[in-house]
């Protein structure tokens, strides 16, 4: 699991706020202009919410919002 990304998120959800894929991806060096790097965020998330789902939390990827439709993406439902 992708360390650095859980941190913050775990920080964004602690402040009640959220952030875009396009804020977190480059905490990894992706970016999400590349079809690759989006499933790669895609897939890191994923992880993170399997993760918080095992341990019986919500899932923390959902502060994770598509900055012009204010959701998650599609990956996430």
């Amino acid at each position: 699991m992708n360390e650095q990304i859980y941190e913050e998120l775990k920080r964004i959800a602690k402040a009640g706020a959220t952030t875009t894929y396009s804020d977190i991806a480059p905490l990894v060096g992706l970016d999400m202009g590349n079809p690759a790097h989006r499933d790669e965020i895609a897939r890191v998330l994923g992880e993170i919410s399997t993760f918080e789902h095992r341990a019986g939390r919500p899932l923390l990827s959902v502060v994770v919002i598509q900055r012009d439709k204010n959701i998650p993406g599609q990956g996430f439902f």
